[in-house]
């Protein structure tokens, strides 16, 4: 796996050259994206169909990594009889994880090949999705059963999976004529599993601990996804709006309202979950800051209290928190207070 791993990361670099700058105009973005076409080492790319090889060569080994969990090797092949991990099993991975990085930043540099006479790159945005999804479904069900036979479970692949997700949606959120719908109900059931579970309740539970990435990467892949219904995408969709839209919020106040319910002794956990924390006060901002925005929903789950509450958790810890969070996570809770500072003047005005 060793040559396989440094490959991914040498490719990896290269296209990170041609990711356009997050803070250009559309303009310069479409340029940036020209510029990267006309380069001789992307227009091999492209044509070698590099992206969908990729997509392609991550289903093959996440059905490895599922393969080498059901089969496991004899005793001999640890290295340390205290150890239950299967070093075949951790290469796998790690090549899942540089693979993900390596397919999202083809998805980000405009490299994802096919063939436009066969079909479009949107069908090929489809079936990267479907790809993604289904090796996140294999690998819950790995981690169950992984988790029940040596108590622990790792993330490193369900982080990378739920990148290349976030990535995707953003792409087709950019998109010219991002229309055709390619999310479905079982798709937003099985992102939610991910946020929900978080740890183990007792000895015996085989719930897998997912990672704080995975976590993170889970709400704003469900924030996505309702926003793509706001903005009309996807209209041959197979869940209803509202109903999603309820569903989502009770379960992200739920996560709220548990990480503001922390214990002083479990302060650490706390904050090292705040980028789940910041995550869900980012999409309730996207969502509710519209005012015409499901209003009976949000004071139907007491979105604003939750968000007072878990401000408010965070409050002591001042300055603590400006030594362990980044700037967007910061920006995120100074935007969250002056959200509620906008909501309050909204209600005393209903008043």
């Amino acid at each position: 796996m060793g040559p396989l791993q440094l490959a991914l990361e040498i490719v990896t670099n290269l296209l990170t050259c041609w990711i356009p700058l997050e803070g250009d105009h559309p303009m310069e973005y479409t340029d940036s994206i020209k510029k990267a076409k006309q380069h001789p080492l992307q227009q091999t790319l492209e044509g070698l169909q590099f992206g969908l090889g990729m997509v392609h060569m991550l289903q093959t080994l996440c059905q490895f990594d599922e393969y080498y969990h059901q089969q496991p090797p004899p005793p001999q092949i640890y290295d340390n009889s205290d150890d239950k991990e299967n070093p075949i099993c951790t290469d796998v991975q790690e090549a899942i994880g540089k693979t993900c990085a390596c397919l999202s930043n083809c998805l980000l540099s405009g490299i994802l090949g096919g063939n436009d006479h066969v079909d479009t790159a949107e069908d090929r945005m489809v079936k990267t999705w479907q790809i993604l999804m289904q090796c996140l479904v294999q690998k819950l069900a790995t981690m169950t059963t992984t988790t029940a036979a040596t108590g622990t479970s790792s993330s490193v692949v369900t982080d990378g999976l739920t990148s290349c997700m976030v990535v995707l949606l953003q792409k087709q959120r950019q998109g010219s004529s991002p229309s055709k719908a390619f999310i479905r109900k079982n798709d937003v059931q099985v992102v939610s599993q991910l946020l929900l579970t978080t740890s183990a309740t007792s000895n015996k539970d085989t719930t897998p601990r997912m990672g704080i990435e995975t976590q993170r990467n889970a709400v704003c892949i469900l924030s996505m996804i309702v926003l793509s219904g706001v903005d009309g995408v996807g209209k041959d969709d197979d869940y209803d709006m509202e109903s999603l839209v309820r569903t989502l919020t009770h379960t992200f106040v739920n996560v709220l309202l548990s990480l503001s319910s922390s214990s002083s002794s479990s302060s650490s956990a706390m904050m090292s979950s705040i980028p789940v924390g910041t995550e869900i006060l980012n999409a309730f901002m996207d969502w509710y800051g519209q005012d015409d925005f499901y209003p009976h929903v949000f004071d139907e789950w007491n979105v604003l209290q939750a968000i007072q509450q878990y401000l408010a958790k965070l409050q002591p810890r001042q300055e603590h928190l400006q030594s362990v969070i980044g700037p967007e996570d910061e920006e995120i809770l100074y935007n969250a207070q002056r959200f509620v500072e906008y909501k309050q003047e909204q209600q005393q005005f209903a008043k």
